[in-house]
């Protein structure tokens, strides 16, 4: 193990056997985990509407840190999501050691849980994080260029491989485990946002409410919210500073040469099932 994983192993061990046993992660009844800017944001509006259409909230207290919507209720399951040590930067305060996902494999605080993850074509995530990184961050990192970030081997495209090795063993501790791509709920949104739904109970929704919810969260709704500071979507400026930035299919092709591409697609063949996708 090289040097500076050590410590950073044995502190991810003692957080993760910390947080088997705490308080918070047994009242927790499904997981929502992503790495960054694989959706989580959209996800999260989503399931507070229909959060608020199940409890007869009122929509002013809609918000995206879906544990406040259920202390504000006094009601309902409880819904975590986290980037299981996979981000590198925070918006508000600074991130965990980006050597602690790298250092240690396991995640027990999830086994045996209600785990929904929610994935995106590594390749689009990829260059979302870098925005997020060196134009939404409270200590923005600082690279070259988007292809330098892209592969650099602790914060780029290594990062996410690593990740989706880790729980392609650790989903098999998880159960029940969920997967649902970023494009699915962008190609078939209504039926895979009510699949969603029933899975991290929050059933009983009819098919027009559901149209309703998605509908309320499309990326231009999203970036309304966040100009308005709503929600809890905190507001950065400068040009790629927007969290609903541009959320394209296949968007990594406009902003990365042909050479960083071809890495990324050779690299793409280490992915596990599940998590692969078409090169």
């Amino acid at each position: 193990m090289q040097p500076e994983l050590v410590p950073a192993f044995f502190e991810a061990a003692a957080r993760d056997v910390y947080n088997v046993f705490c308080p918070r992660t047994q009242r927790v009844g499904s997981f929502i985990i992503s790495f960054q800017k694989c959706g989580r944001t959209w996800l999260e509006l989503m399931l507070a509407h229909a959060f608020a259409h199940v409890y007869g909230m009122d929509a002013s207290l809609i918000s995206r840190q879906l544990p406040k919507m259920r202390a504000r209720v006094g009601r309902g399951p409880v819904i975590f999501s986290t980037h299981d040590w996979s981000e590198t930067t925070g918006e508000t305060r600074d991130a965990i050691s980006p050597y602690l996902m790298l250092a240690y494999p396991l995640r027990m605080r999830y086994w045996g849980r209600r785990v929904l993850m929610l994935i995106r074509d590594p390749r689009d995530t990829i260059v979302s994080s870098y925005y997020q990184v060196t134009r939404r961050a409270f200590r923005p990192l600082s690279f070259d260029t988007i292809d330098s970030y892209v592969l650099d081997p602790l914060y780029g495209f290594p990062r996410l491989i690593h990740f989706y090795k880790i729980w392609a063993f650790n989903r098999h501790f998880v159960l029940p485990f969920k997967l649902v791509r970023y494009e699915e709920l962008l190609r078939d949104g209504y039926a895979t946002l009510q699949s969603i739904c029933d899975y991290v109970e929050l059933p009983g929704l009819a098919p027009q409410t559901i149209k309703v919810i998605y509908d309320a969260c499309r990326f231009d709704q999203i970036r309304a919210m966040e100009d308005a500071g709503l929600a809890d979507l905190y507001k950065f400026s400068g040009a790629g500073a927007s969290k609903a930035r541009r959320g394209k299919i296949g968007g990594y092709r406009d902003e990365l040469q042909p050479e960083t591409i071809d890495h990324l697609n050779r690299w793409m063949l280490e992915l596990p099932a599940p998590f692969t996708y078409p090169v």
